[in-house]
């Protein structure tokens, strides 16, 4: 299997029209019309390719955004063949948008990604070193595609500060974070089909009459959203409205998601949460 790619900035109308073959592919829906991305990428935004063979495999499509006196990149759209998943194209694509943000002037990067699906907030959070700190309940409201079809549209906003400390340089005190099950916001197990579910809230925990800024805390999702979805529509639903009151509490207290973990024997990855207030990221 080809295992090399590689990776340019897009700019003509014939780019476009091979970026909208891999978004259909993709979401297998109607894409971007030509007159819109072009005139977004003359006007601030940015489209990059990334290519094998000389097809485009994948892109990453941005254009700016404006919001309490500041310009930002909103990157709005990052999809992969999926026959080229396991190459680390998604990565190279954020890691190639990120230099050429920085070298217009920007500061801040920001997207949303589905808070279930855990191998985006892995890449977001872990990879990346982006945060998650605001939460927005049905984002684009009920949506057809095959990704999102039958289900609320939450989404985090990930932040990108690309400037910053948190971005580019190592934060010790993160990277020491020791898992602590008694900090666990959700109590889960596994049901006959082997599937992860909901059995109730860590009540004794309440985020909201802890008064130290220390304290950090973790959630659990699954470890295969997409598979849930496939098999068991009703679960899905259950862990999106399950988890979707304590991603607001603990955002609406003053915390981001940091990081995201993936721990031998579990059948979830963990959300880590710490106060916004304690990273250096320049706002």
């Amino acid at each position: 299997m080809v295992n090399s790619f590689s990776l340019k900035q897009l700019s003509s109308v014939e780019d476009m029209k091979a970026m909208q073959k891999v978004e259909q592919m993709v979401w297998e829906k109607n894409p971007a019309s030509i007159n819109d991305t072009v005139a977004t990428i003359r006007n601030g935004g940015i489209a990059i390719g990334a290519y094998i063979g000389g097809e485009m495999v994948g892109f990453v499509f941005a254009f700016p955004g404006y919001k309490n006196g500041m310009v930002y990149l909103h990157s709005h759209k990052m999809g992969v063949n999926p026959n080229y998943r396991k190459l680390g194209i998604g990565r190279k694509l954020k890691e190639m948008e990120l230099k050429v943000a920085n070298d217009i002037g920007y500061s801040l990067i920001d997207w949303t990604f589905d808070p279930l699906e855990g191998t985006n907030a892995y890449l977001n959070l872990h990879r990346l070193h982006a945060i998650a700190a605001h939460y927005i309940e049905n984002c684009y409201g009920p949506m057809a595609d095959k990704l999102n079809y039958g289900l609320p549209t939450d989404r985090f906003t990930a932040e990108w500060w690309i400037a910053s400390n948190h971005v580019n340089k190592e934060q010790p005190w993160l990277s020491k974070i020791k898992f602590d099950e008694n900090k666990v916001l959700l109590h889960t197990d596994i049901n006959k089909e082997g599937l992860p579910i909901i059995i109730s809230e860590n009540c004794e925990h309440n985020i909201a009459d802890r008064k130290t800024d220390n304290e950090i805390w973790f959630l659990p999702i699954p470890g295969n959203f997409q598979q849930i979805k496939k098999v068991d529509a009703e679960l899905a639903k259950s862990w999106r409205l399950g988890t979707r009151a304590i991603f607001k509490m603990l955002i609406n207290e003053g915390y981001a998601a940091v990081d995201i973990l993936r721990i031998s024997g579990y059948a979830v990855y963990f959300y880590v949460f710490v106060k916004k207030e304690k990273l250096s990221i320049g706002s």
